[in-house]
């Protein structure tokens, strides 16, 4: 559970990048898909440090 506080702000911090950066995206296919990438790893991550696989 460590683990996932850790890495929590690193994950928040690479969002809000994202976020800011798929919007001075000139493609807006681009910028679903790199947010949904975004979510998908935060998705993953909150999975895998919650089924308390280390």
């Amino acid at each position: 559970m460590t683990g996932f506080f850790y890495k929590a702000p690193i994950m928040g911090a690479f969002f809000v990048f994202s976020w800011h950066f798929s919007s001075f995206s000139i493609s807006s296919s681009f910028q679903s898909a790199f947010l949904t990438f975004s979510m998908t790893s935060i998705f993953n991550e909150m999975l895998f440090f919650h089924s308390g696989c280390f």
